[in-house]
């Protein structure tokens, strides 16, 4: 068991580690790391009054979640093999920082893009892959559309300005923000677990 949980560790890593020598390589492109310390660079997300499904299927009001205090978003699909694996284990990264940062009410959010393909049980699997802990203790919630209402997802990513003309294509993106201080922070790329840290500390000061 211990070999095996060593081995899970080593391939985090690595997908990390990957991701980061991506964004040096790659100045300029989606995966350019962004610079710090934050700019409040975008207007508040205007989100419908909707609820999506967590990973057991139990519905969920977003509007809460986005107002409680400080909060990371990021979006993915369970079919992704390009960034959604690396931005994945980075937000796992965070997960352990705030662990031990004496910072309340912080929320991870990460959106599915795909409600007809990520069902609750997709991205359970998607979440026991990268080792995520999900719910209100573990402060992440990973959020998928209901099949027979894919507006109501549809609608949430125009409110992020997620707009791609596939799946494949769509931006490496994350938004961090505090709903009680009108600040948000739009960034384009991968940023590290630290630099999200530094972020979500700015917006809650």
């Amino acid at each position: 068991m211990k070999t095996n949980a060593l081995q899970r560790r080593d391939v985090l890593g690595g997908v990390v580690a990957g991701a980061a020598l991506a964004c040096t390589a790659l100045p300029g492109s989606p995966w350019a790391r962004p610079s710090s310390p934050p700019q409040w660079n975008t207007q508040p997300p205007r989100v419908p009054d909707v609820s999506l499904l967590d990973h057991h299927g139990t519905p969920t009001q977003l509007r809460p979640l986005l107002a409680s205090g400080p909060v990371a978003v990021n979006f993915f699909y369970t079919g992704c093999s390009s960034f959604c694996p690396p931005q994945t284990a980075i937000f796992r990264q965070l997960q352990e920082l705030l662990d031990k940062e004496r910072l309340p009410n912080v929320t991870l959010l990460s959106l599915s893009i795909d409600p007809l393909g990520d069902s609750p049980q997709a991205v359970s699997r998607f979440a026991q892959r990268y080792e995520a802990r999900l719910g209100a203790a573990a402060r992440w919630w990973m959020l998928t559309g209901s099949a027979t209402r894919t507006r109501d997802i549809d609608e949430v990513l125009r409110a992020f300005d997620v707009h791609a003309a596939s799946l494949a294509e769509h931006p490496a993106q994350t938004w961090i923000g505090h709903a009680g201080k009108s600040r948000w922070l739009r960034s384009l790329g991968l940023a590290s677990a630290d630099e999200l840290l530094q972020w979500l500390r700015a917006a809650a000061a």
